[in-house]
């Protein structure tokens, strides 16, 4: 199991109008990685979140920092997801829907249109949690990136499906939650609809 680096950028007014294109390459990049590692060829298994706020980084010849809220949100929600996948933090969900909201505005559509629409990238699902959490609660909805919809593309050649369920019939019980969660997202993703097929 391996953890991605969090993801994060900062809220400044003057970026504000960049940060869509920005979270939606990270959506695609997350998508493709996820998918991609999780194969025959590499057998990892990727987690993480992405937050949005502000941070400070520094770089030096003997280390690289970065601290600030938007890292600490990030590792707060990294450690509650229990499964195998990346979701945003609530801060960065609050930032998501405005921009989301401000499309809607302009194209005259609804939000849960828009929703729907960027789908392919996040989609809403009630994410499983460690039964210890801050929240106390066994899921919770989160804005999850939608890597099933290039899983479900490559099979049945890469069948990450058979993988995940493979793992959860036989992998350590310490673990063994994460794939069977996991596999569930991607049955879900597949029989709600939400898979969009390649155009012919």
């Amino acid at each position: 199991m391996c953890s991605f680096s969090k993801i994060c950028y900062t809220t400044e007014q003057e970026q504000k109008q960049d940060s869509l294109p920005i979270l939606f390459s990270a959506g695609q990049w997350l998508t493709d990685a996820i998918t991609l590692a999780m194969g025959k060829k590499y057998n990892l298994f990727f987690r993480g979140t992405i937050s949005y706020g502000e941070y400070i980084f520094n770089t030096s010849p003997d280390n690289v920092t970065v601290i600030g809220p938007a890292v600490t949100d990030a590792y707060i929600c990294h450690d509650l997801a229990d499964w195998i996948g990346v979701i945003q933090t609530p801060n960065c969900q609050k930032e998501y829907i405005s921009l989301l909201k401000s499309i809607a505005k302009k194209n005259n559509h609804s939000l849960i249109a828009e929703i729907d629409y960027y789908h392919f990238l996040f989609v809403p699902y009630h994410v499983p949690l460690h039964e210890k959490n801050e929240f106390n609660t066994s899921s919770m909805e989160f804005f999850s990136v939608s890597w099933p919809q290039m899983s479900i593309r490559i099979e049945p050649e890469e069948s990450i499906a058979q993988i995940l369920l493979d793992l959860c019939l036989s992998e350590n019980p310490k673990y063994k939650s994460k794939y069977c969660n996991t596999f569930v997202f991607q049955k879900w993703y597949r029989d709600s609809g939400k898979y969009i097929p390649p155009h012919e």
